[in-house]
């Protein structure tokens, strides 16, 4: 957990660090309450191995949502990130990017 939260801290701006820290530890702890609070029915109605495939399943679904809608931030610095999202809209239901690379920001 304290590896995520200090992620969290190094990748969001200045000017919204605490409140996008409040949202994605919300966001954590309520993944991780609905995973405790599903396991043990999902496990009775499905077998271990079919809890396992559909949380693998939704988490494959959340993969190709960040690879197909959110731009590659490597090589840019936190100030020209903040541009990059503000210039395109990366969030559900929102024309996905062709490339998203650094360079179409410069």
């Amino acid at each position: 957990m304290i590896i995520v939260t200090i992620h969290f801290s190094e990748i969001f701006p200045n000017w919204a660090r605490d409140t996008a820290l409040c949202i994605t530890t919300f966001t954590n702890w309520l993944g991780n309450s609905i995973i405790s609070q599903t396991f043990l029915t999902l496990s009775k109605a499905a077998g271990r191995p079919g809890a396992f495939f559909t949380y693998a399943a939704v988490a494959l679904v959340g993969m190709a949502y960040f690879f197909v809608f959110l731009p590659e931030t490597k090589g840019i610095s936190l100030e020209r990130t903040d541009e990059l999202f503000r210039s395109r809209k990366t969030f559900i239901g929102f024309k996905p990017h062709s490339k998203g690379t650094a360079e179409e920001v410069e």
